[in-house]
């Protein structure tokens, strides 16, 4: 007998078959002789190959059927594809959502010297495969230093720019394209270097036109130059045919001059004249962190994103203040999504764009303007909402006086001085971590508009900073809606104690509860909704 438990695999270690357990045990399995045991006759070892279910060679008698509840000793082929699978359903709602999207990505130089600079790369290619129409800027401020080092000269910045002069500029176009052709040829591997997966070409060339900085408080920034204009109907030809579109920081004049412009700023610009989905920057690896609780923010509405930033310049690292602020030029000139992912994590790119938790800090345009808490000047709209609906039936009728002394709980939705939309959020007193959504109604013209998505994420977040985690409603008619936006069917006995008092038998509401996980899971509800 082979050293090793009975029934132990490890008994065969030059098996590349799965074992199953069947009516005969190992232990009655003859192995061949080994130095130091008997050696067997011709005769014996006729007998032995009769009635053994072992064999030398790959043959016919290996194979047997087993019925579904005999589990194999062993199944190698299956073992961890539970957790794939799981894994690529949670991820399926994403791959849809991001199809067609156009993504601006910035490579900055840094990334190409680094380890996971080729996994990243092949990561940004399956993002085409997934069907992403995907941008790349790539940036080369190392390299340009680099080259400058070995002439002995210094790079020389101002204002957060570099001084390009005749000299710098040779530096800028030999690291250009050195870059460029680093990037291309690690696209053109394909998927984890498998050629026959490459269905996409890469391409590059001008596709934007620059001027030069100028003079600014009397530094003359030569050869530095800004965008003008972005060729984006050319651009979306390539991307339409699945192609990859590469940019780099050198940009050419009318006249035929070349100007070193920021990476940064030219993914910014490429991705607002592109109406991108998401601009996406690799950063050093910095978070930010809300010190009243210590926790990592992983998401910054646009206006607070701009206010934090004009109140904390100082404290920004230069690298990410250069990023951060282009990142606000392209929010704010309708680019979704702005996302800062840390270079040095492997698969981040993956993890924030195809997961609900993400992997990095995400700066969205700002989907709830104009909705604020209501105040007793806003009943008047409030009734011209709500009363149609309490005639049909569909919401519960509300005095006047009922709604004025509710009026801290309302939330509304204002456009051009008219309330569009309402809703109330009513904490359970005896549990402060429950709360009841009411009255979530949109004026006729507004319907399908994606106020009452915004309005439910801006009393989902002001719920879950309040402390709530369960969050209910009580429906008759329009329970579907929330049922698309994660509310799942409840009890009577579920609600709270003193809400189980006041139900009204008599209407038979329907219950419907959502538990509430954090600022970031409404932040991917968003996404999914296109908000």
């Amino acid at each position: 007998m082979v050293e090793g438990s009975e029934n132990s695999v490890e008994s065969y270690p030059d098996a590349s078959f799965p074992l199953y357990e069947s009516d005969t045990s190992v232990s009655e399995i003859s192995l061949p002789s080994v130095d130091g045991c008997k050696t067997e006759t011709q005769e014996e070892k006729a007998k032995s190959a009769e009635t053994s279910s072992f064999q030398p060679d790959w043959l016919p008698s290996f194979l047997s059927w087993r019925k579904r509840n005999e589990r194999p000793l062993r199944d190698t082929f299956r073992f961890g594809l539970e957790d794939f699978v799981s894994t690529f359903r949670a991820c399926s709602p994403y791959i849809s959502a991001h199809q067609n999207s156009v993504f601006v990505i910035h490579i900055p130089g840094q990334l190409l010297e680094e380890a996971l600079f080729e996994t990243t790369i092949q990561d940004i290619a399956l993002l085409n495969i997934l069907g992403v129409k995907v941008v790349l800027v790539a940036g080369s401020r190392p390299q340009i230093d680099s080259r400058l080092a070995k002439e002995g000269i210094k790079p020389r910045y101002s204002h957060g720019f570099r001084v390009t002069d005749s000299v710098a500029l040779k530096a800028v176009k030999d690291a250009a394209g050195f870059v460029r052709y680093e990037i291309e040829s690690k696209l053109s591997r394909g998927v984890f270097n498998t050629p026959t997966l490459n269905k996409f070409h890469v391409v590059s060339g001008n596709f934007f036109t620059a001027i030069p900085k100028g003079v600014i408080d009397g530094v003359d920034f030569a050869y530095t130059g800004q965008v003008r204009k972005v060729e984006a109907n050319k651009i979306r030809t390539h991307l339409d045919r699945g192609d990859i579109v590469i940019l780099t920081n050198v940009g050419f004049s009318p006249s035929g001059e070349l100007f070193n412009c920021s990476a940064e700023e030219v993914a910014s610009t490429c991705a607002v004249q592109l109406n991108a989905e998401k601009l996406i920057f690799f950063t050093d690896g910095e978070v930010l962190v809300d010190s009243r609780s210590g926790s990592i923010v992983h998401n910054l509405p646009l206006k607070y994103a701009q206010n934090f930033f004009d109140s904390s310049l100082n404290s920004f690292p230069e690298m990410l203040r250069i990023e951060f602020e282009n990142g606000l030029k392209a929010c704010k000139g309708g680019v979704r999504r702005i996302h800062l992912l840390n270079r040095f994590v492997d698969g981040v790119l993956l993890m924030e764009l195809y997961t609900r938790d993400g992997a990095g800090m995400m700066i969205s345009r700002d989907i709830y303007e104009g909705i604020r808490k209501a105040a007793l000047q806003d009943i008047g709209g409030i009734l011209q909402i709500i009363e149609p609906l309490e005639n049909a039936g569909i919401l519960v009728r509300r005095r006047r006086e009922q709604i004025e002394k509710e009026i801290d709980h309302f939330v509304v939705v204002e456009r051009d001085g008219m309330v569009i939309a309402c809703a109330a959020l009513h904490v359970i007193p005896s549990d402060s971590s429950t709360a009841e959504l009411a009255c979530l109604a949109v004026h006729p013209e507004y319907r399908r508009s994606g106020k009452g998505d915004a309005l439910l994420g801006y009393l989902e977040r002001e719920a879950y900073s309040k402390g709530v985690r369960k969050l209910f409603i009580l429906s008759t008619r329009t329970f579907q809606w929330f049922l698309e936006r994660g509310f799942k069917a409840g009890t009577v006995e579920e609600l709270p104690e003193e809400r189980r008092k006041s139900y009204n038998r008599e209407r038979n509401s329907k219950i419907f509860i959502k538990f509430l996980e954090g600022n970031r899971a409404v932040d991917e509800e968003e996404l999914l909704k296109r908000l």
